[in-house]
């Protein structure tokens, strides 16, 4: 590695990383191995990853506007499917803008944190629209956001964002 942009690491210990001098690669680095493979192909570098319970890797690409995943099972790694946002900036509900760090719950649904659009949009597994959960724009606005950053989901779904 030769200058990581963005990490996560799984709970057997496996670390994945982007590495902005990589040609547009995530790597796996395997805690059992001590030795990197690669993971992914992407079109843009990726903002935040994450793994969920299935072993799917997610990517924010926040130059193009979208999340895109992988599930690491498949031996294809072009096998890219996008999940959220149409790769056009935009602040309608199934667009992004800018998004920033990603997170997946147990039910397979994605949290965005779309920075430039000052929110954070819940993708129900499969759905192309979000809603929007924090920000002014929210159905029950109760936190104004300026550049969300950072998002964390904990076991009671109490959402822990980083805003500037």
């Amino acid at each position: 590695m030769k200058n990581p942009a963005s990490l996560f690491v799984t709970l057997n210990g496996d670390i994945f990383i982007y590495d902005t001098l990589e040609d547009k690669t995530v790597q796996k680095w395997e805690a059992n191995t001590n030795s990197f493979i690669t993971v992914m192909y992407v079109e843009s570098p990726c903002s935040a990853l994450f793994v969920d319970n299935n072993y799917t890797l997610y990517c924010s690409m926040s130059a193009i506007n979208k999340v895109v995943k992988r599930w690491l099972n498949d031996s294809n790694l072009t096998s890219i499917i996008t999940v959220a946002g149409t790769g056009s900036k935009g602040s309608a509900l199934n667009e992004l803008s800018n998004p920033q760090e990603i997170f997946v719950d147990v039910n397979f649904d994605l949290y965005v944190a779309d920075s430039n659009n000052n929110r954070v949009q819940l993708f129900l597994s499969g759905e192309s629209n979000g809603i929007i959960v924090a920000g002014s724009n929210s159905p029950n606005p109760t936190i104004d956001l300026n550049f969300p950053s950072g998002i964390v989901l904990d076991a009671e779904k109490n959402l822990f964002i980083v805003d500037s």
